[in-house]
């Protein structure tokens, strides 16, 4: 809201000194509106009759802990040099965050030798879905992300690919995630950065690995990589080139822009499903 009262500045959003400023207005029964506004959209609902006796789904929604973290975390973690494709990507990692309000990942950034990369960054966003009962069927799931800006290059021609990852701990970032995370396998298709919505959640609905990955009893840990990054397709290369999308991170105000999971799981028959009331899901 330009109007907003409330003025949230990332002084660092890109790694690279570019400032990020967000004016927000406090609005509780909007803010509850627009939350289960966007997940019915995303569950959205059979068009049939009450059938007596038939078991129904539980809906729980999931996102990070903003910092201070308890049990999740979102952020990134980055290479930065300036070196050929196989070694920039398979690089251990060179630094990482996760306290700020939104970030330039994935992102993918040239240099300005000939061949070789100066930036490869990852996103990372951890859930506790330990909610959700260990005995109930995970029957579909949506990752949802808020993306505020994006630089789509034509040359690079890359997209957006949601990803499993793999974090030393639950509720920190380190360096060291970024190549522990290098052959994370896509959780939903990729969408071209031309087709990315700046305006409103872009949500990903979850393939059978995305499904298999949420972690019942624990830390679901999904995140994004750009395409080329993702399937280790090197990009044709330009000069100082860069593609990006800036993410809405979860030290932002407002569950209305979180990194968000909604999961759709069902008990099995003869065991009624019950809703959780943990502050991590509704």
């Amino acid at each position: 809201d330009p109007n907003g009262d409330i003025v949230l500045v990332n002084n660092d959003v890109d790694g690279k000194g570019k400032v990020s400023i967000r004016k927000l207005r406090e609005d509780l029964i909007g803010a509850i509106q627009e939350t289960l506004a966007h997940t019915i959209f995303v569950t959205g609902k059979e068009d049939g009759n009450i059938v007596k006796g038939k078991i129904g789904n539980t809906t729980s929604t999931f996102y990070p802990d903003a910092d201070v973290e308890s049990t999740s975390v979102d952020g990134f973690a980055r290479f930065v040099g300036d070196a050929v494709w196989a070694t920039a990507r398979g690089h251990a990692g060179s630094g990482a965050g996760d306290s700020g309000t939104d970030r330039t990942a994935p992102a993918l950034e040239a240099g300005s030798g000939s061949g070789n990369w100066d930036i490869i960054e990852r996103l990372f966003t951890l859930f506790d879905t330990s909610a959700i009962t260990d005995t109930d069927t995970i029957d579909s799931a949506t990752y949802s992300l808020r993306i505020t800006a994006k630089t789509d290059n034509a040359t690079f021609n890359q997209g957006l690919t949601p990803t499993k990852m793999v974090t030393a701990s639950n509720t920190a970032l380190a360096a060291g995630d970024y190549g522990s995370s290098v052959n994370g396998a896509a959780i939903s298709d990729a969408v071209d950065l031309g087709s990315i919505s700046t305006a409103v959640y872009n949500d990903f609905i979850l393939n059978a690995t995305g499904l298999a990955a949420i972690q019942v009893a624990g830390i679901t840990k999904f995140g994004a990589m750009l395409s080329g990054d993702q399937s280790n397709t090197e990009p044709t290369w330009s000069g100082s080139a860069r593609s990006d999308v800036t993410v809405v991170l979860a030290e932002t105000a407002g569950a209305t822009s979180y990194p968000k999971l909604v999961v759709v799981h069902s008990a099995p028959t003869g065991i009624s499903p019950s809703a959780s009331l943990s502050p991590s899901s509704s």
